[in-house]
C-alpha cells in the first residue's frame, strides 16, 4: 500500500510572518487578505469554506461560526479575537468588492460579479502575502493554513478529537495524520525516554529513519 504523503505546513514563526504582513498593509486588498489568513490559520477553515462565507452569518463578527462544509455538514467553529476584529476592520471595505454588480450574499464577493471569491483568486492572495513577507510564493499555498492550524494545535497540546471536531473530518484518521509533522511533539516524547533522564544523547536527529517528516518543517 502507498505511503500517505504528508502535508506540508508552515512554521509558526512563518505563519505569525504572514500574518503581521497582511495586517500592516493598510488597505482594502490588505485588510481582506488579513481576514481570509485568520480564518484559515486561525480557525482551520478550508480555502473554498473561507471564500464562501455567507455575509449574514459573519456581519457581526460572532465568537462562534457555522461553518457548511463537505457534504454540506455543518460544524461550529470558534473565531479568534484577532479574527473577529478582522471581520470588523474589512466590512467599511466590503461594498467596493460588490461595485457594478447586485449585492452580494458573501462575504469576500468578487469585484463586479455575483459571485463570491474564487478558490483561484484566494491562491494569488496568499501567495502574495507570501512573498511580501520574504517566503517563496511557490512553496505556499491556502490550504497550508489550514494544515498549520491543525499541527500547530496539536503541538501545543491540544486533543486529537477535539482538531478533528475543528476541521470537520469525519473519520479520526484523517486527522490522525498531523501528529506525524508535529515536530515538537515527537520532541516531546523522546525526552521521556529512560535514556534522556540518564544524560545520554537523544536520538532526535536518527527520527527521520523511522518517521517521513519534511525537515523542510523544522523551525
Amino acid at each position: 500500500m502507498t505511503a500517505r504523503a504528508l502535508p506540508k505546513v508552515l512554521t509558526e514563526r512563518q505563519a505569525r510572518d504572514m500574518l503581521e504582513t497582511a495586517h500592516a498593509i493598510k488597505n482594502a486588498d490588505g485588510r481582506r487578505a488579513a481576514l481570509l489568513l485568520e480564518l484559515m490559520y486561525g480557525s482551520g477553515l478550508r480555502v473554498s469554506e473561507a471564500c464562501g462565507l455567507p455575509f449574514r452569518d459573519a456581519r457581526t463578527a460572532p465568537a462562534v461560526l457555522i461553518v457548511t462544509g463537505k457534504g454540506q455538514k455543518q460544524r461550529m467553529v470558534p473565531l479568534t479575537e484577532s479574527a473577529r476584529a478582522a471581520i470588523l476592520a474589512y466590512l467599511p471595505d466590503r461594498p467596493a468588492w460588490h461595485a457594478g454588480a447586485d449585492v452580494s450574499p458573501w462575504l469576500f464577493p468578487m469585484v463586479g460579479r455575483p459571485h463570491a471569491l474564487t478558490r483561484g483568486m484566494a491562491f494569488k492572495i496568499v501567495r502574495k502575502i507570501a512573498e511580501l513577507a520574504g517566503y517563496d510564493p511557490r512553496t505556499v499555498h491556502p490550504h497550508m493554513l489550514r494544515h498549520s492550524f491543525a499541527t500547530h494545535l496539536l503541538d501545543g497540546g491540544a486533543d486529537l478529537r477535539a482538531v478533528q471536531e475543528l476541521l470537520g473530518h469525519a473519520d479520526i484518521n484523517t486527522t490522525a495524520i498531523y501528529t506525524h509533522v508535529s515536530i515538537g511533539r515527537l520532541h516531546r516524547a523522546m525526552r521521556r525516554h529512560p535514556l534522556a533522564s540518564q544524560g545520554a544523547p537523544v536520538v532526535c536527529r536518527s527520527l527521520s529513519s523511522y518517521y517521513p517528516l519534511n525537515r523542510q518543517n523544522v523551525p
